[in-house]
C-alpha cells in the first residue's frame, strides 16, 4: 500500500468483522448513494465511487441541546467499486453557506471527489 507521497505504508493483519455477503451489500448501498442518492457530487467520470454522506448538529456549550446553524458535515467513501484501493473521509466543521444547503452531500462530497480524483491519477489506479 502506498500513500500519496509514494512512501510505503505497512498494514497490520486483522480479523474479518463482516461476512463477505454483508460487506458486498454495504458496498452496493454505498454505490447507490453516489449514483443516485445524497452523494451524487462525489461522482467521477469513468470510476464507480462508493460513499456515505453525514450531517450532524453540534451540541451547545452547556450541553443542553444543539446550536442552530452549527453543524459538522462529512463524506466517507472509497474507489474503485470493483476493487477498492483508496478510502478517504472529508469532515467539514461548521461549514458556511445558506442554511438549507449545508449537508455532507453538498459541502464535503465535492471536496472528496477532488481529492479522490487526484489520488486515483497520482497512484495510477485509474487513468
Amino acid at each position: 500500500m502506498e500513500n500519496v507521497e509514494d512512501d510505503e505504508l505497512q498494514m497490520e493483519g486483522g480479523n474479518r468483522i463482516l461476512s463477505s455477503e454483508t460487506a458486498d451489500a454495504l458496498k452496493d448501498m454505498m454505490l447507490a448513494v453516489v449514483e443516485g442518492g445524497t452523494g451524487t457530487r462525489a461522482q467521477i467520470d469513468g470510476v464507480k465511487v462508493c460513499g456515505k454522506t453525514g450531517t450532524a448538529e453540534k451540541v451547545n456549550k452547556d450541553r443542553t441541546g444543539y446550536d442552530e446553524g452549527r453543524q459538522i458535515t462529512s463524506f466517507i467513501g472509497f474507489a474503485p467499486y470493483e476493487d477498492p484501493e483508496i478510502a478517504i473521509i472529508v469532515v467539514v466543521d461548521e461549514p458556511q453557506g445558506e442554511k438549507n444547503a449545508i449537508w455532507g452531500g453538498t459541502v464535503a462530497a465535492p471536496v472528496f471527489r477532488d481529492i479522490m480524483e487526484f489520488s486515483l491519477k497520482k497512484l495510477k489506479v485509474c487513468q
